[in-house]
């Protein structure tokens, strides 16, 4: 997922890259937390990569820690709602940011955080880009739900943040627009926001103690949003002692590369594995770095491998619904039938039309056999369909069947419209190929109420206006375990976490704090 303001911004000079010096090995009374979100890391992708010897980095955290393939996602799984995820320990529907595209009701427009240039061209310039800008932390992201920055702010715990999409915390900062940006497009040239102690955000943003730094990639390729970045980032906090106890980066960079070439992608990620040593390389010797840090390297998602051909890979979300008016971008959403909020491998459906029932707009979408799956709330019932089984699968909160993350719930049909594996007699659920599927589908139901959701079978793509399509590559978005399993490394402690979901990260890190 490219966030718009790196799309904007890739317009002007880059700086040139720092040189570091080794740092000596210290004994500090406590460890800090460095947590790297890897783009698109899998299971898949880290095997692959173990078959060549051009990994040390790689070899040597998996060697010294505990490697987990199954860390699960929220759905749908994009980037924004995932790091709402991670960073509040709550769901899309608690934390309020539901995707990376979904329709505001009550000001009856389509939010999108970066799908394509013309899809912001169309919605605005200056609208979407102070959707991605300020808004997302600053409005949308759930006032009443507590990130990690604030809850460490309140424990007196340092923390930061690098090139995160979502940030929010208890310090101000002010985000400088880049030059000509202000005019060009009409937004303010600074923008007061709140994050953590240790704030880097590209080229808008960087700690005072980087301030005269001559950083890599500061406005070319992307505004500083890079991996390369990043890494410099991390080593200059190391290197002058401002490294805080937690400390959040995010590495962009194999979204795209797994796009365009399909997982796994191996080629891309040695550069991902040349970034990690040489944050390891500022240590006299790498066994130093795990005495002062603990290690967390994670992917946000999975990415799903397409059909080569484009209209083989595309559910034509028009064509499917061509009896119905879906309002062009240009106009008001309300001004149809439905309206489309497209997030790759699933889409959200919204009647606007009294005329129009939500069953009859999922049950449509079972007419194309390569919709993997279409639900919708109603009455607190979730209802859950599949083309391949003429009966729905329902379900509601609460009831006498727990699953494997000790979430209740109350169930009627077939178990296999979501392939799910049953232990009657103990009232056990286990998931297969949606990983906690009844707890995605409800929470993304609930954050858009009144909506549908379609996802996609792997191989396809939701198509609609302006969505990207990386027919023969790689897409995510959808439910499927190729969409939202990702791989998880932890380094430098031997505390395991009780649970392989991005919702319980949170609390994992705070009991590795609170220990420390």
């Amino acid at each position: 997922m490219r966030i718009l303001l790196i799309i904007v911004l890739s317009i002007v000079p880059i700086l040139t890259a720092c040189q570091g010096e080794k740092l000596a090995s210290r004994t500090p009374s406590e460890k800090n937390i460095i947590m790297i979100m890897v783009d698109s890391m899998t299971d898949e992708l880290l095997e692959e990569s173990l078959k060549s010897d051009e990994f040390p980095a790689l070899r040597f955290f998996m060697s010294k820690g505990q490697v987990y393939p199954d860390l699960i996602a929220p759905f749908p799984s994009m980037s924004v709602a995932i790091e709402g995820t991670l960073i509040t320990g709550e769901m899309p529907f608690e934390h309020k940011v539901p995707g990376l595209t979904w329709y505001d009701q009550s000001e009856d427009r389509i939010i999108d955080y970066g799908t394509s240039f013309e899809t912001l061209r169309k919605l605005g310039i200056k609208e979407s880009l102070e959707d991605a800008y300020y808004r997302l932390n600053n409005v949308h992201l759930n006032k009443e739900s507590t990130t990690i920055f604030e809850e460490l702010h309140e424990k007196d715990i340092s923390s930061g943040a690098i090139n995160t999409l979502l940030y929010r915390g208890k310090t101000k900062h002010l985000l400088k627009t880049p030059l000509g940006l202000n005019k060009w497009i009409g937004i303010d040239d600074e923008v007061e926001t709140y994050g953590p102690d240790i704030f880097s955000f590209g080229s808008f943003h960087r700690p005072a103690i980087l301030e005269d730094e001559r950083l890599p990639d500061a406005l070319v390729l992307r505004a500083g949003f890079t991996d390369n970045y990043a890494a410099e980032v991390i080593k200059k906090l190391i290197l002058t002692n401002q490294q805080p106890q937690f400390l959040l980066a995010f590495f962009p960079e194999m979204d795209k590369k797994t796009h365009r070439n399909g997982p796994p992608y191996v080629k891309g990620f040695k550069e991902v594995d040349h970034h990690l040593q040489e944050i390891l390389d500022v240590y006299e010797n790498w066994d130093d770095a795990l005495k002062d840090n603990i290690f967390i390297l994670f992917g946000d998602h999975g990415q799903a491998s397409l059909a080569e051909e484009e209209d083989d890979a595309k559910i034509d979300l028009h064509k499917l619904y061509e009896n119905y008016h879906i309002a062009p971008f240009k106009e008001n959403p309300s001004s149809g039938d439905i309206v489309i909020s497209n997030n790759h491998r699933m889409a959200f459906l919204y009647p606007t039309n009294k005329k129009v029932q939500q069953e009859e707009l999922a049950l449509k979408a079972m007419g194309d056999k390569r919709v993997a799956l279409s639900a919708t709330n109603i009455d607190d019932w979730f209802t859950v369909w599949t083309p391949e089984i003429k009966e729905p699968f329902r379900f509601k909160k609460g009831g006498e069947w727990t699953d494997s993350f000790g979430q209740s719930w109350t169930i009627d049909g077939p178990k296999e419209v979501l392939k799910l594996s049953m232990d009657s007699p103990n009232k056990k659920i286990s998931y297969t190929d949606y990983p906690d599927a009844l707890n995605q589908l409800s929470s993304a139901l609930l954050s858009q109420p009144d909506s549908v959701v379609i996802t996609a079978k792997p191989g396809h793509i939701t198509f609609s206006e302006t969505a990207p399509i990386h027919d023969g590559g790689g897409e995510h978005g959808g439910i499927h375990k190729d969409d939202t399993l990702a791989a998880l490394i932890i380094a430098g402690t031997d505390k395991e976490p009780t649970s392989r979901r991005m919702v319980d990260l949170k609390s994992y890190i705070l009991e590795l704090l609170q220990e420390e």
